[in-house]
This record gives C-alpha cells, structure tokens and sequence, in this order.
C-alpha cells in the first residue's frame, strides 16, 4: 500500500492524491452502512457453534451472507440513487464524482467478503484472509498503475476514476480467493468435519 502511494503520487501528482483521499470518507461511510456490524455476528456465532455440527455453521454463515449481499447491493443502489445529492451536500469538489461512482460496485462485493472474513475468522482460519487481502492488494495495485497511467492522458479526473476501477477488481480478486477458500474447507463439512489452522 506504501509503494503503491509512491508511485500514485509521482503519476498523479499531490492534485491526484487530493482527489482520491476526497473519495474516502464518502466511501467509508458507504461501506458501514453496507456491513450493519454483521461480519463480526457471524465472527462470534461462528467461535461459539464450532463445536455443534457443521449445520449449525452453515446456517448461520448463509444467513450472514444473505443479509450482507442484501445490505449491500441496497446500500449501492441508494448511493447511485442518490449520488448528485451525496456530490452536492458531502463532496469537497465535484471532480470526484467518476472516481465515487466507479467505486460504488466495491460495496456489494466487500459486503458479501465480509461474510467469508467473519467465517473464517470465527473458524480461525486467519490464513485464508491474509491470503484473500495479499490477493486484492496486489491486483488493486497492478491495476491502478496501468490503469491510472492509461487514462492520465484523458484528464486527472479519468485517471483518479481508474484508482476506484482498479479497487472493484481487487476486492473481486478478494473475494474469488475467499470463495475458493470456503469451497475446500465446505468439503471438509461433506465428511463431517470442520477443518481447523
């Protein structure tokens, strides 16, 4: 994250970096109102029911992830509903608009993430997240420079939108390894078991 603001900033200039950091808070907002607290539900049910079946798991686990995806795509559906009055009333400056709007796909995808996360970290298989996060890192990065430097041509604000193009694909990065993670420990559930470490 640190080599990667280096190089946003020699690409994008202090301007740039402005723009970005201007879409945080908005998104960040966004975000907890996607979650509803609910990954760290599933976390401490998931701890507290390891040791009652793999039904009771799962259970949980997919309500937690309905609930997260539901929240979610809601939260993103009102943010583009609603997305000239958050630029009006909470928008520093107006150029972020493409970069808020090209990053609000993030929302259902870190949502329904998050119930993997809150799995696995009930489960304390901490592995599987550190995974999932090295994963979205170095596809968010890969993907912001090239894209970044693409479209710095088209104008700063284009160039600032591909930092929020290139986010959406780290968390869908993220989430596919999480997915995959999920896939092989539910195998162990089909035996009857629960994999551990």
């Amino acid at each position: 994250g640190f080599a990667y603001r280096v190089f946003l900033v020699r690409l994008l200039g202090a301007e740039g970096m402005g723009l970005i950091e201007m879409v945080s808070p908005l998104y960040s907002f966004l975000l907890v109102l996607g979650g509803f607290g609910i990954p760290l539900a599933i976390s401490q049910k998931t701890a507290e029911q390891m040791h009652k079946g793999p039904a009771n798991l799962l259970s949980i686990f997919k309500s937690g992830r309905f609930l997260l995806f539901f929240f979610g795509l809601g939260t993103m559906a009102l943010a583009y509903l609603f997305l000239p009055a958050l630029m009006h009333y909470f928008a520093p400056d107006q150029r972020i608009y493409l970069a808020l709007r090209a990053i609000l796909p993030a929302i259902p995808i870190i949502s329904l993430a998050s119930a993997y996360r809150g799995y696995f970290q009930g489960l304390r298989q901490i592995s599987n997240l550190g995974l999932s996060q090295c994963m979205e890192q170095t596809v968010r990065v890969a993907a912001g420079l090239f894209l970044a430097s693409r479209m710095l041509p088209l104008g700063l604000e284009q160039a600032v939108s591909a930092t929020s193009y290139a986010s959406v694909l780290g968390e869908i990065a993220g989430l596919l390894c999480l997915l995959l993670a999920f896939h092989i420990n539910k195998r162990s559930f089909d035996q009857g078991g629960v994999i551990s470490g």
